[in-house]
């Protein structure tokens, strides 16, 4: 179902714990990269929740693929319906999947995207030509589990010539708030040479790096069950 889907940000950021003066800038639109891998488990439940929001001509729509599905089906099989579903939609849309296997696809003109898989498949998320903007997580059960949360990004010196990999990966703990693992995110950028900002506490955005290089595209990967995680293209 076409339904508009406003994106509201707050116009003041933290920064630690005082307030910033630096205001947070529109969303971009990126070309996407949506990769899963594995299946779907029994446990906790056979659950799945991701929602793409992309722009159509000028307008700003949500696709979603939200529900219960049998335990083994395929990351590819979850993709190739994603992907007809995206279509009907009016995205631009490119798959790359085999049959019971992983799968990948390229949506262009994608403003966020929402993840929350509970019982698998594992999936990241790349901005392909755009940087991360805000990264949000919120705990989606009584008691999410533990993991990992990694991000990775192409960063371009002064001069724009040249560029590196930087990458960033903090623990999980289970029973965790949003708040204590941006936190933690937070001071661990903030120690590996980033200017990060919390526009909130369960909210994350790498910004800028120290000495001026740039952040020209972001991949992120959440292994941990009991978590929604959303990200807003730069």
């Amino acid at each position: 179902m076409k339904r508009a889907f406003t994106l509201v940000l707050a116009s003041s950021l933290m920064l630690g714990a005082s307030p910033a003066t630096e205001p947070v800038s529109e969303p971009g639109v990126a070309l996407c990269q949506l990769s899963l891998e594995g299946a779907v488990g029994e446990l906790p439940h056979p659950w799945v929740s991701i929602s793409i929001s992309h722009r159509v001509d000028e307008e700003l729509v949500e696709t979603s693929l939200v529900g219960q599905v049998k335990p083994g089906t395929h990351a590819a099989s979850l993709t190739s319906l994603l992907a007809a579903r995206l279509k009907e939609q009016g995205a631009r849309v490119t798959e790359s999947t085999q049959p019971d296997t992983n799968g990948d696809l390229f949506i262009e003109d994608v403003v966020s995207v929402r993840v929350d898989l509970p019982a698998g498949p594992d999936a990241s998320v790349t901005y392909c030509d755009r940087p991360l903007g805000v990264l949000t997580l919120r705990p989606t059960s009584p008691k999410p589990g533990a993991g990992t949360l990694e991000f990775r990004g192409v960063v371009a010196d002064v001069s724009g010539r040249h560029r590196s990999m930087e990458s960033l990966e903090v623990p999980v703990l289970e029973g965790e708030s949003g708040h204590e693992v941006c936190k933690r995110l937070f001071d661990r950028s903030l120690e590996a040479g980033w200017l990060p900002v919390r526009p909130e506490t369960d909210r994350w955005s790498p910004s800028r790096r120290k000495d001026s290089g740039k952040l020209e595209s972001a991949e992120v990967k959440l292994s941990a069950s009991g978590w929604e995680l959303e990200l807003l293209a730069g």
